[in-house]
């Protein structure tokens, strides 16, 4: 099952202008795939166990321009 996961989430990398930006996007979506509750990205970084300064850098994830919508949406 994890070799489904990773191949399809691989397929997105091209939707993206830097490496370290689709990092982050596979970040967040094991993370909404594995939390324990709906409480925002607070609840992918304690099911995840990722640092307070993880928080910062997720939340660049979502306002950076090495990806558009609309390409993870066609992709």
């Amino acid at each position: 099952m994890l070799k489904d996961i990773h191949d399809v989430l691989q397929r997105f990398s091209s939707c993206f202008s830097r490496e370290i930006t689709f990092h982050w996007f596979v970040v967040v979506i094991v993370g909404m795939m594995i939390r324990g509750d709906f409480l925002g990205l607070t609840s992918v970084l304690r099911d995840l166990n990722l640092s307070k300064k993880s928080y910062e850098n997720m939340i660049r994830f979502f306002r950076s321009s090495a990806w558009k919508y609309h390409q993870i949406k066609d992709g």
